[in-house]
């Protein structure tokens, strides 16, 4: 990635506040990049009843519904399975706001480019 890490793309968009979708591994690369990058990661958002309400690697972790009063500017999917896609679409339905919302693969994709 030329010494870029995946979400330098956002930098480059203005982004600044980000929330990452999902708390399994994935996400704490996800974390780590976004860090390094500068950016600042609000929150993580999982709508499993057994970690809202919890703390992930030091962050709060809400529900989607979080998103629609927050000032997250993006949110990043690190979620991995064949449903990704869907959930991503019925998130941006969900919202009533502008949001960016893409995964950890797009950003990958954007970055070998």
């Amino acid at each position: 990635l030329r010494h870029k890490g995946i979400t330098s793309s956002l930098r480059k968009l203005g982004i600044k506040k980000i929330a990452i979708f999902g708390t399994m591994v994935t996400s704490r690369y996800v974390f780590e990049d976004a860090l390094k990058e500068g950016l600042n990661v609000m929150a993580f958002i999982d709508n499993s009843p057994h970690m809202c309400g919890k703390q992930f690697q030091g962050k709060p972790v809400f529900p989607s519904s979080w998103l629609q009063d927050s000032d997250v500017e993006c949110v990043i999917f690190s979620i991995e399975n064949a449903r990704d896609a869907v959930i991503m679409e019925e998130l941006k339905r969900s919202l009533e706001r502008e949001i960016l919302i893409c995964s950890w693969k797009q950003l990958v994709k954007e970055n070998l480019l």
